[in-house]
């Protein structure tokens, strides 16, 4: 795996988690306002 495969690997990653976390603390309005504003 190339360079570049590797950078799109870890941002598609990162973008999943981000969306898994804030879609697990949508409940929690509090650390969403905290976090994400």
């Amino acid at each position: 795996m190339n360079q570049i495969e590797f950078v799109v690997a870890v941002v598609f990653s990162l973008g999943v988690i981000y969306s898994v976390i804030r879609w697990y603390l949508t409940d929690d309005e509090r650390l969403n306002s905290e976090w994400f504003g």
